[in-house]
């Protein structure tokens, strides 16, 4: 079995907003009997008595009292197996003397009890209620035990979310407690410690209020466990406080080795920093390269301009014309200038002769026609003379054009 340097602990309890006290705590280094003392031995335990006002004071303050007092005789005690025989003999005993109690008063005289024994490098941990204990190492909280709750059974049945257990208003429903039965289960737990490691043993109206995330971080920020303990007080009175809240708290290892915990968190913290800030770093060259390919599509549409400042209605024109290629209208054709057809209409036909004799090209010819068009002004009309009651020949309409096919029918 491996050696620690050293071990720490330190407890605390509050009244919170109750009338009286139920829970009890208790931290204490347990003889070493002979053996090598760098192997220190420490018992950590926390109860929350269950009965009522009296009997849940007496219950919790006996459960501490009989265990603290089996430990002087765990001298003997060198290996795991034995001291888990050790915790399930004093739990077996406490709830012997309570159940005894209650049928003797008629009233039920019951408690939580979570027990944590340091031997070393190893822990053993013995559980029943819904007391917890807890494991920090390297900036995260682990929870050794499971409580003895009608939410917990639920919730490893399937039946039940770990959100909705933690906000179900049946938590405080306790399976089992010492003194409720003539037998009970308790559960047992075994870990590795190492160096810098932090242990929390709690009752509910302590992690009822402060989240596992404000453990750790006032568990690492402490070196002495007294202030650690004192925080942790605090903190659920201030969330919670209409229970009782209790505390044990003890530092494994060695100050010099806490610091390296925090100091390596600090390191991933900035490697996490590292690794975001290159991951957005992509996202601004990706960014980047579709601002220089909208850039480049701008300026394929608007090619040929010839100028450097555009008209406003440039680009837009360019996508009507490739959209719907039939007709645009420019800036002069808005203006009130005479409108053309940007697109000329390939038909074959035979060509046309000008008043001035020359060839119009037939592919023209409608061009230079609606032009003619829209720019000649119509000639005044002439009256027509009666002759003896009989009509001149009807006179060419007004803006009809000059042109006279003679080279074909149109």
């Amino acid at each position: 079995m491996a050696h620690l340097l050293a071990v720490a602990a330190a407890c605390g309890t509050s009244i919170g907003r109750r009338e009286d006290n139920q829970d009890a705590c208790w931290a204490s280094e347990i003889p070493n009997g002979g053996g090598d003392p760098s192997a220190p031995r420490f018992l950590l335990a926390v109860a929350d008595g269950t009965g009522g006002h009296a009997e849940g004071a007496l219950a919790s303050r006996t459960a501490v009292e009989t265990i603290s007092a089996h430990a002087a005789s765990w001298e003997a005690c060198r290996s795991e197996a034995q001291a888990r025989h050790a915790v399930e003999r004093a739990f077996q005993e406490i709830n012997a003397a309570l159940y005894s109690r209650g049928q003797t008063t008629g009233q039920k005289t019951c408690t939580t009890l979570t027990a944590a024994v340091v031997l070393g490098a190893r822990m053993v941990v013995g559980h029943v209620g819904d007391s917890r204990a807890y494991l920090v190492r390297g900036g995260r909280t682990w929870r050794l035990t499971r409580d003895d709750t009608w939410v917990e059974q639920q919730k490893q049945l399937g039946r039940m979310s770990p959100r909705d257990a933690g906000e179900s208003h049946y938590r405080g429903i306790i399976t089992q407690a010492l003194g409720s039965r003539p037998t009970i289960q308790v559960h047992h737990y075994a870990h590795d410690l190492a160096d810098g490691d932090c242990l929390l043993v709690c009752t509910d109206g302590l992690y009822n209020g402060v989240q596992d995330g404000q453990i750790a971080s006032i568990l690492e920020t402490h070196d002495d466990p007294q202030g650690a303990c004192d925080e942790l007080l605090a903190l659920a009175l201030s969330r919670d406080g209409t229970d009782n809240a209790t505390a044990v708290v003890a530092c494994i290892g060695t100050r010099a080795a806490r610091r390296s915990t925090r100091k390596v968190r600090l390191v991933g913290a900035l490697m996490l920093w590292w690794r975001v800030r290159m991951r957005l770093g992509r996202w601004l060259v990706l960014l980047l390269v579709l601002a220089v390919l909208g850039g480049a599509c701008a300026m394929w549409l608007t090619r040929g301009s010839g100028s450097k400042v555009l008209p406003r209605d440039t680009l837009g024109s360019k996508i009507r014309s490739i959209v719907s290629p039939k007709r645009t209208r420019s800036m002069s054709e808005r203006r009130g200038g005479p409108v053309t057809t940007s697109v000329a209409v390939h038909h074959r036909s035979a060509p046309a002769v000008s008043s001035k004799g020359e060839v119009v090209p037939a592919v023209a010819r409608r061009r230079v026609t609606h032009l003619e068009r829209m720019t000649t002004r119509p000639a005044a009309a002439k009256p027509r003379p009666k002759v003896s009651g009989v009509e001149s020949p009807e006179e060419p309409k007004p803006g009809r054009s000059s042109f006279q096919g003679t080279g074909g029918q149109r």
